[in-house]
């Protein structure tokens, strides 16, 4: 999966990224094998998402752009500092059948605005 193995790689570069809160299913797999340190992975359902005000300069969110839309969420107080999107392929087999894919649809990244010039 294109979109999560590059957020891997991204992270991977940046050793500061202690913590990530994943929404939902949005990191179903974290294949740790591309990084010498990964941060720690923790869930955070839809509805905490609210309650999010600002993050330490150590932590991101992460979401899939689906649940974002599909539950018209807005992440406040945060600015997206990366996107990663499927490959050519797999963009054809969320189409295709997309109750079965979504898990490799786009994956938004956030973070505190304080913490922008680290992004």
């Amino acid at each position: 999966q294109n979109n999560t193995v590059n957020l891997v790689k991204y992270l991977g570069e940046r050793a500061d990224i202690k913590n990530v809160l994943s929404v939902e299913q949005t990191l179903v797999l974290y294949p740790t094998a591309y990084v010498l340190k990964a941060p720690t992975v923790r869930t955070i359902p839809f509805n905490n998402l609210n309650d999010l005000k600002a993050l330490p300069c150590d932590e991101l969110l992460v979401a899939r752009k689906d649940y974002l839309v599909t539950n018209n969420m807005v992440v406040n107080d945060l600015k997206q500092v990366a996107q990663f999107s499927p490959g050519p392929l797999e963009q054809l087999v969320i189409k295709l059948n997309p109750k079965q894919n979504l898990r490799r649809g786009t994956i938004l990244v956030y973070a505190d605005p304080k913490c922008e010039s680290k992004f």
